[in-house]
Order: structure tokens, then C-alpha cells, then sequence
């Protein structure tokens, strides 16, 4: 009985298969020649073509000003591009087969196109037009008014152009109206005797003429450009081919509408047959009920399957994450992932460890819960940034449980999801590195420079300063033996400093602490200086040096000193590798404001495989060329770190056995209106008291007395204390010319000593000149005080230095020089001041009126310099208190703005400080002072 059944099931299956088929492609065929949506599309065509009209009437109202909006053209326009859409989707969904509709639509689609772009022209010169339209009446109502019935009738020219503003106006209007060619010719002619007869009045009157010229010329080139506009709009063939498309569309519905009845016919015959066989097939599966039964046992037991599967997978997942959980607990860093919703969902044990909490704790919660509300806000744009899609670091400091504050260096990455979430960032990793350690290492680090920078520069101080003496013969002649050895020690000792300079110096680089005084200098001088400074050393090795100067006159903005240090290390380089007798060339480039420097050698070249870390500290091509050529592989590293701060780049390149050159690229600078400082700064006077008595406080005996050695030669005799206590009681004793300082004092630190000092009378102007290994940092700190410290010099010493600035500092502080109070509150003015007139005046200072005021009120000055723009007001509030003083002293004002007239009678001469020169300020304020009662009684400073 079931294998006759199943066997009948075959052919009956095959049966409602093929009678389905038939049925389903019946039915899409008749769903084909659905005639609804032809209805729709004939309703769009007609909409086209009522929004084409209304298109073209809004143009033509916006041609003759009715309408002065144009939104309605860019409404009409969007509204076409629209129904243009949905009419060219709804016949690629259907497919129309017979019409040339699909053909027809991209036509249509280029013409509305094209004649949207004419509108959208004409739009904008339409609006140009009725702009210059509208203002006309304006613009020729204000020349009217300008020229004036009183020079009309006094003047005929007036009239003339009166009048022939008015024909313009007439016949623009007219011409706005109905353009012709003889009327744009007549208002040519006329515009041309109007520009005849500009030249004849007033700038004012000349002026509103020209507006209303350019509003004549406006109408004349835009009018033409619109009627052109309107043509190529009217003959825009949109009507005709919408009136193609709806008659195509038309005899395709009729086609369809009669398939769609013959596919009806056979649809409703097909379905009979279907019916009847599906009722056979009905009666027969009232029978197989045992067999679905069976089948749905067999679905059970494959269900049963599944869910086991599933649970073994889910125990190899909760192995999997406990297995993720023991490596990150491992891991001495905070490790966690954040949904969305800035949630808690993975962390790692150092978060319970270092937080003291609890996992319930953790898990869920928000970051401005785990972080605190302040911490939170504090670095909530790194956690949007994260949020967003991009990765973010930043450092942060966070309180553990002990109580202790802990540096973490915290990276976030974004997760992206995957499938219908690709994309969209889920949450991100976020991993905190705790560099506490790290940072105090750090600080290790520069204590640990700090104590070299003092405990070798120190000794190497006496060790230096005593070979220079043995050489310079204060011991007396030397046997030839010994002068070889002292000369060998000389040569070892300052390489020996070189290199501690060097290693301090890339640290300083590495730290962000070494310091620029940046100024604008000419480069060819400071390249010549440095050639000769090099002279020596390139003889020594039989090389010559040469500079090839290609552009004059190169002004750029750098640290000469540092500018100076990068290229004598690239010089040095190329002679060391120079072979001998063989030249090293220095070239000076500029091209598009970029300044080059080249240093060209012809010496081996550099090998390939060096090329890549030839900047990278320590390095050398071969071990054996720092025996063979010397230095510590820093200097092309300081030298790039160097150019680099001062916005410059440094690169090479290089040949095998030919030759390298190296260089460097600054941006070129614009030179300064007045002289640098520096210059005035080197003029040092030749006079002064013969064997001055120099105050010498060091702490170190060997230091003290190699300065003593060095004074006496430089012509100065000199005591030597050791404490600041010292110091303090010995400077009243003997009076003192200067006095030199050491910052590292046992007792008390060099800077509050020199406070000290300049707040007793009788040291107040005593010259002091720095001598310490920690210059630049004491320089720092004292800063905001002028000329408090004559000079800072580094140790070691540098003999001549030592002795020019005491010559230079006694002869600032001599007797018998004019006293000027210089008002002025940026401090490099003041010593830019303050230096070019050190040679005969000696400058005190006040940053704000009130000081000003405080200082006229305890001192008496024989001038005042004066800036104009202070902190606390305009400096001429203080010409009150001036002349109110017996005897009031002269007042020169320097400032950057001009003086006022009415003030200006009041002071005896205003410089402006762009227009100044050093030489102009000095000879201004010799010649104000011999003017003054200063002058009466004193030689005449100017020559």
C-alpha cells in the first residue's frame, strides 16, 4: 500500500511543480502590465509640464522685477529634478518594452538639466541687474546732491554733468525696458563725455560719479547677458519632449492593458487545475499523520543535539575568556573594555588591586563613577575622542588605595563591530601603563646631571684655567719636556670638556631646557667668524677652508651661539674626514625665503648601511674612526636637535669616494628696524681706575685662587672669600670695584646673596659678574631684574671673558655720569637701551608708573626716557609729576606709537622706536643731556 503511494506522490509533485511555475510566471506577467502605474507616470508628465510653465513665467517675472525673490525658481527646479527622479525609477522598474519611453527620459532629463543651468545663470547676472536697476535712482540722486545747486549755477560743467547724469538715468531705465543696440550706443556716448568732465570736479563729487558709472557699465553688460539668457530659456525644447513622453506613454498603456487581459485569461485557467490537484493531494495527506509524527520525533532528538552542542560551546567560551582573564592578570597594567555607555564590561586584576575594589564594584559601572567626577571632566575629551572612532594617549595622575598618587600613561583603542554594526565603535581597549617608576628615574636622571654638570665642570675649571696660565707663562719658561706635556694635558683636557658639554647638552635637548635667545642677525658675518674660529683646527689636520657666499645680505632668526655650535660640528666633521691638503667648502644659498648652509668635504663618502642612524646619538660609521678621528658621536645629534628648535631642518647627502655635503635650511628673516644690542653691547671703554679692587666669593679654594691668578694678569688686584657671610662683612671693609660670585656658595646660594647686596646703599650699583657651573639656571631665575648682574659666565672660565666684563661692568658703574630713569616696561628694550648708552650714562629702570613715580620720588635723575604705553597706563599721566620736581629733568619719549601734537611741547625730543637707530638714540640723549642743566656742569657728552 505506501510504495504504491509514495510512487503516485512523484508524478503528482512533478505535476503542482510545473503547474506552480506556470502559475507564478503568470502572475508576474500580469503584474507587468499593471496599468496603475502608468497612471502615475502620466500624472507626473503633466506635473512636468505645469511646473515647466509656471518655471517660465516665474523667469519672465523675475526678467521685469515682479518678482525680486528667486525662490520660487529654486523651488520649481527642485521639485522637477524630483519627479524626473521617480519617473526614471519607475521606468527601470517596469521595463515599458513598447515604447522608446526609457529612450526618450535621458533627453528630457538633459534638457531640464540644461535649461535649469541657463536659469541659474540667469539668476545671478538677473540679480546684478536689478541690483544696479535699483541703486540707479540712488546713486545719481547722490551725485546731484554732491555737485550742489550753489556750484551748478557757478560753475557750467556742473551742469553739463548734472545733466548728463540725468540723460543716464532715462536712458538706462529705458534701456532696462527695451534693450537696443542704438540705445546702448547712446548711453556709451554719453558715459564717454561723463568721464570727460570727471576730471573736472571735486574728489567727492568724483567718487559718486564713478558709482554710478559702474552701475551704468553693470546695466549695460548684464541687460545684454540676460536677454541672451532669455532666449536660449525660451527655446529650451522641455514642452515639446514632455509632450513626446506623456503620447509614448500613452500607447504603451493601451499595449499593456491588452497582454494584461490575455495573461489573465490563462491565469485564471492554470489556477482551476492547481485547485483540483491540490484537493487530491489534501485527501492523500489526511493519511501520513503517523508519518509527520515520526518526523517530528526526529526534529526533537536533532533539537536535543544542538542544545548540547550549544553548551559545549559555551563552556569553551567561559574557558577561553577565564584563560583571557589569567593572561591579562599577569600583566602590571590596567586592562579594560568600555562599551558604548562608557561601562565596565573586561578589566583585569590590577584594577581591583590597585583601586581596592571589589568586582561587583567594577563591573558596570561608568567611568565617572570609577574616576570621580573631577578626574572625569578632566580628561572626558579623550574618552569622546576614543568614542568617536580615534585612538587616544594622554598622562594622567590617579590616588591607588595606599593612598599614594601613581603616573599612568593611558592609551585608548577604538573596537569597531562587524556585520550589520561594521563601522560603529562599540566601546574601545583602554590600557593604562603605570610609568611612576619610570618618572622617577627620570628625575634621578636629571639630578644625576645636575651633580655631574657642577662636581666635573668645576674641577675641570681650575684644571683648564691653570694649564692656560702655565701656558701664557705666568710660572715662568718651561723645558721643552714639560711645555710637550702640559701642552698634551691642555689638548686632553679640553676634549675631556667637550665632551661632558656635549653630553650635557643632549640631555638638556632631550629635556626641553635648553635655552634660545633668539635675534634676527645678518648670516655672512657669523659664517666668516666661525670659518676663522675653525682655522686652527682644519690646520691641524692640513685642510683648508673656504666660504662661497651666493646671496648678500641673508638675515635670519636664530641663536648665534647655538647657530655657531651646530655648524663648527659639522665643520669639524669634514675635516676630520677631509683627506690632507684638501679643502672644505661652506656655502651661503637662499631661494623662495628658505636659507641653506652646505658643508662640503671629499672625503670617503658614507657608507649605506650608516646612512639611516647617522643622526641618532653615539653613532659611528666604525668603531675604529672614534680612535682614528675622534668625538662622541653627539655631534650631528646636537647639531639637528639645534637647527630644529630654531624651525630649521638639517639633511646630507652623500657619495662613495667622492664626498659629503652636509647642510642645513632656516627661514629667512626680515631685518630689525633698529641695531641689534649686541652690537652697541661690544664697545667697551678703554678708560678706568688703574689695579681696581675685585671682591672674588667662591667656594671652591683651587677656583678662587686660579680667578685671583687670572685677575692679576688682566691688570686688577683681588681678595677671595669662600662663604656669603664672608662676603657680606668684607664688602664694607675695602671699597670694592666689582665682585664676582659663584651660585653654589655652602652657606647661603649666590642669588639671595646678590639680593642682599643690592639691598644695602652701599652696594646697591656695586658691579657684579656671575662666574658658576649652573649660570644658565641662576640667569633664569634672575631674570626680571636688569642689568642686577653685569654678566654670567659658565664655568670653566674663559679668562678673557672674565676680564672684559669686569672692564666693561666698572665702567658702567663709574662716577660722574648722567643718571637716567628709563620707563619702559619690556625688559630686552631696557638692556637693548640701557647697553647702547652704557659707555657715559648709567641707566636705572621702572616697568609701570607706579614704580616710575617711587623712583623720581627717592632719586634724582638728570633725564627721563620715557615709553609711551605701560601696564598701568599712558606715560604721559607722568609728565605731571616730573615737572613738578626743582630740578625737573628732561623727558625724551620712546615709544612705539606716535606722540600726540599738544604733547609733544611739552618733552624734548620723540623718537618713535621703528624709525630709531641705536645711533639715533644715543647721539638724541648726549645732545638732550649737554642741553640740560646736567650739560652746565659736566663736559659735553656728544661729539
Amino acid at each position: 500500500m505506501k510504495k504504491p503511494n509514495r510512487l503516485a506522490w512523484m508524478p503528482m509533485a512533478a505535476v503542482t511543480a510545473v503547474l506552480l511555475s506556470i502559475l507564478v510566471f503568470l502572475y508576474a506577467k500580469t503584474q507587468s502590465f499593471d496599468e496603475s502605474h502608468f497612471f502615475e507616470d502620466i500624472a507626473v508628465l503633466r506635473h512636468l509640464k505645469q511646473l515647466d510653465a509656471q518655471w517660465e513665467l516665474d523667469v519672465l517675472k523675475s526678467r521685469i522685477g515682479v518678482n525680486a525673490h528667486y525662490d520660487a525658481l529654486a523651488d520649481n527646479q527642485g521639485e522637477m529634478a524630483r519627479l524626473m527622479e521617480q519617473l526614471q525609477s519607475d521606468t527601470d522598474a517596469h521595463k515599458h518594452e513598447a515604447s522608446g519611453q526609457a529612450g526618450k527620459l535621458p533627453i528630457l532629463q538633459r534638457a531640464i538639466q540644461d535649461k535649469a543651468a541657463l536659469i541659474e545663470q540667469f539668476k545671478s547676472n538677473n540679480s546684478v541687474l536689478r541690483n544696479s536697476l535699483a541703486f540707479l535712482p540712488t546713486a545719481a540722486e547722490d551725485v546731484q546732491q554732491s555737485l550742489g545747486p550753489g556750484r551748478g549755477a557757478a560753475q557750467p560743467e556742473f551742469r553739463q554733468i548734472s545733466a548728463g547724469v540725468n540723460r543716464l538715468l532715462l536712458a538706462s531705465m529705458l534701456y532696462s525696458q527695451s534693450p537696443t543696440g542704438d540705445k546702448g550706443a547712446e548711453i556709451q556716448d554719453e558715459l564717454s563725455r561723463l568721464e570727460g568732465g570727471m576730471q573736472l570736479v571735486p574728489p567727492g563729487v568724483r567718487d559718486r560719479l564713478g558709482i554710478f558709472r559702474a552701475h551704468i557699465q553693470t546695466i549695460l553688460r548684464e541687460q545684454k547677458t540676460v536677454n541672451e539668457l532669455l532666449v536660449g530659456i525660451s527655446a529650451a525644447p522641455t514642452g515639446k519632449l514632455l509632450d513626446d513622453a506623456h503620447d509614448a506613454l500613452t500607447v504603451e498603456q493601451q499595449q499593456a492593458g491588452a497582454e494584461g487581459e490575455r495573461y489573465g485569461r490563462y491565469l485564471l485557467i492554470f489556477s482551476t487545475v492547481l485547485v483540483a490537484l491540490l484537493l487530491y493531494a489534501a485527501v492523500d495527506l489526511i493519511g501520513s499523520h503517523s508519518m509527520i509524527q515520526r518526523v517530528n520525533q526526529e526534529l526533537q532528538g536533532a533539537n536535543e543535539t544542538l542544545e548540547q552542542r550549544v553548551r559545549e560551546r559555551t563552556m569553551a567560551l567561559d574557558a577561553s575568556e577565564t584563560q583571557l582573564h589569567q593572561i591579562t592578570d599577569t600583566v602590571p597594567a590596567l586592562i579594560a573594555y568600555i562599551d558604548a555607555e562608557q561601562r565596565f564590561q573586561f578589566y583585569n586584576l590590577a584594577y581591583e588591586e590597585r583601586f581596592g575594589l571589589k568586582r561587583e564594584q567594577i563591573h558596570g559601572k561608568t567611568m565617572r563613577e570609577m574616576m570621580g567626577r573631577e578626574l572625569y571632566e578632566k580628561e572626558r575629551g579623550k574618552i569622546e575622542e576614543a568614542l568617536a572612532g580615534y585612538a587616544a594617549q594622554y598622562d594622567r595622575t590617579q590616588e591607588t588605595a595606599d593612598g599614594q598618587m601613581h603616573d599612568y600613561v593611558m592609551q585608548y583603542f577604538p573596537r569597531y563591530g562587524e556585520g550589520e554594526d561594521e563601522g560603529k565603535v562599540l566601546g574601545f581597549y583602554s590600557l593604562g601603563t603605570d610609568v611612576t617608576e619610570l618618572k622617577r628615574i627620570d628625575r634621578m636622571k636629571s639630578e644625576f646631571v645636575s651633580t655631574v654638570s657642577h662636581e666635573l665642570r668645576t674641577p675641570l675649571t681650575s684644571i683648564r684655567g691653570s694649564l692656560g696660565l702655565i701656558v701664557g707663562g705666568v710660572a715662568g719658561d718651561l723645558p721643552p719636556m714639560a711645555k710637550n706635556l702640559v701642552s698634551i694635558a691642555t689638548s686632553n683636557c679640553e676634549r675631556l670638556i667637550r665632551l661632558i658639554n656635549d653630553i650635557l647638552d643632549s640631555e638638556k635637548i632631550e629635556s626641553g631646557k635648553m635655552r634660545f635667545d633668539m635675534q634676527v642677525i645678518e648670516l655672512v658675518p657669523l659664517l666668516a667668524q666661525v670659518l676663522v674660529a675653525n682655522e686652527g683646527f682644519a690646520g691641524q689636520h692640513k685642510v683648508k677652508l673656504a666660504l662661497d657666499v651666493q646671496a648678500e645680505g641673508v638675515m635670519v632668526s636664530v641663536d648665534s651661539d647655538r647657530l655657531t655650535q651646530a655648524l663648527t660640528n659639522l665643520i669639524s666633521n669634514a675635516v676630520k674626514f677631509s683627506p690632507a691638503e684638501s679643502w672644505v667648502y661652506v656655502r651661503l644659498l637662499c631661494s623662495a625665503r628658505r636659507v641653506r648652509v652646505e658643508v662640503a668635504d671629499s672625503g670617503p663618502g658614507i657608507p649605506e648601511e650608516f646612512r639611516k642612524r647617522i643622526f641618532q646619538k653615539f653613532s659611528q660609521a666604525d668603531t675604529s674612526d672614534t680612535r682614528q678621528k675622534g668625538g662622541t658621536g653627539l655631534g650631528l645629534n646636537i647639531s639637528r636637535a639645534i637647527v630644529e628648535r630654531m624651525n630649521g631642518s638639517v639633511g646630507f647627502t652623500s657619495q662613495t669616494g667622492v664626498g659629503t655635503v652636509f647642510y642645513f635650511e632656516l627661514p629667512e628673516a626680515v631685518a630689525p628696524p633698529v641695531e641689534e644690542a649686541g652690537v652697541a653691547a661690544s664697545r667697551i671703554r678703554d678708560g678706568g681706575p688703574v689695579r681696581p679692587l675685585i671682591l672674588v666669593c667662591e667656594d671652591d679654594p683651587d677656583i678662587a685662587h686660579l680667578i685671583k691668578l687670572m685677575l692679576d694678569k688682566g691688570g686688577f688686584d683681588s681678595d677671595m672669600v669662600y662663604r656669603a657671610a664672608q662676603a657680606m662683612e668684607q664688602v664694607v671693609k675695602r671699597p670694592y670695584a666689582a665682585m664676582t660670585v659663584d651660585l653654589g656658595l655652602p652657606d647661603l646660594d649666590g642669588i639671595s646673596l646678590i639680593r642682599a647686596l643690592r639691598h644695602e646703599e652701599r652696594t646697591r650699583d656695586l658691579p657684579i659678574v656671575v662666574v658658576s657651573a649652573n649660570a644658565e639656571a641662576g640667569e633664569l631665575e634672575f631674570n626680571n631684574q636688569p642689568l642686577a648682574v653685569s654678566t654670567w659666565l659658565e664655568k670653566p672660565i674663559d679668562e678673557n671673558k672674565l676680564i672684559l666684563s669686569l672692564q666693561r661692568a666698572i665702567a658702567n658703574m663709574a662716577e660722574g655720569r648722567p643718571r637716567i630713569l628709563h620707563v619702559e616696561d619690556d625688559l630686552d628694550i631696557q638692556r637693548i637701551a640701557a647697553t647702547i648708552a652704557q659707555d657715559f650714562a648709567t641707566f636705572e629702570f621702572a616697568g609701570s608708573l607706579q614704580e616710575a613715580r617711587e623712583q623720581l620720588g627717592k632719586h634724582h635723575y638728570d633725564l627721563v626716557l620715557l615709553d609711551l604705553t605701560l601696564k598701568d597706563g599712558s606715560g604721559w599721566e607722568l609728565l605731571d609729576t616730573i615737572e613738578a620736581l626743582n630740578p625737573a629733568p628732561p623727558i625724551v619719549v620712546f615709544s612705539a606709537s606716535d606722540a600726540v601734537a599738544t604733547e609733544t611741547q611739552r618733552v624734548e625730543a620723540v623718537l618713535v622706536k621703528a624709525y630709531t637707530s641705536n645711533d639715533q638714540l644715543l647721539r638724541t640723549l648726549q645732545r638732550v643731556l649737554d642741553e640740560s642743566l646736567w650739560g652746565t656742569v659736566h663736559p659735553p657728552l656728544s661729539v
